[in-house]
């Protein structure tokens, strides 16, 4: 591995491998949450959504290779804040209570969101909440 490379991650799933997000103007966050972790957002991922309370911390950040190429950083940073909000997007009803129940049990999040373009995307949080993937659907 060349000198300055990052490390391809396997994503929490274990069925596909996603690229670190890299970015030089990355700024550190640390959550409020209690038990909180250190998290990096790049600038290009920061919106004014942003300021709308996280109901859980991220933990890692990953971004699917398909993902930073078919979807605008705004729309999937709209789409993270939402998520860590607790705005479960297109789940319906169903997924809707899963999330809430999960966030309570401790278990994994799971949330949908269109982008501007009409491309589906979804974004996972593990249930330790040490790690947060943004992907495609047909990336599972």
């Amino acid at each position: 591995m060349s000198q300055g490379k990052q490390p391809v991650k396997a994503d929490p799933l274990g069925k596909y491998l996603l690229h670190p997000i890299k970015d030089e103007n990355m700024e550190s966050n640390r959550s409020k949450q209690k038990g909180g972790t250190l998290h990096h957002l790049p600038s290009q991922w920061r919106t004014p959504t942003a300021n709308r309370p996280m109901r859980f911390p991220p933990g890692t950040l990953t971004v699917s290779p398909a993902v930073m190429a078919r979807i605008l950083p705004e729309d999937a940073s709209q789409g993270l804040f939402r998520h860590l909000s607790g705005d479960w997007g297109d789940v319906g009803k169903e997924g809707w209570k899963c999330n809430e129940e999960a966030l309570k049990e401790g278990k994994r999040l799971l949330s949908f969101y269109t982008d501007r373009h009409g491309t589906r995307y979804l974004i996972v949080t593990e249930s330790d909440r040490s790690h947060t993937v943004i992907l495609l659907p047909e990336e599972i």
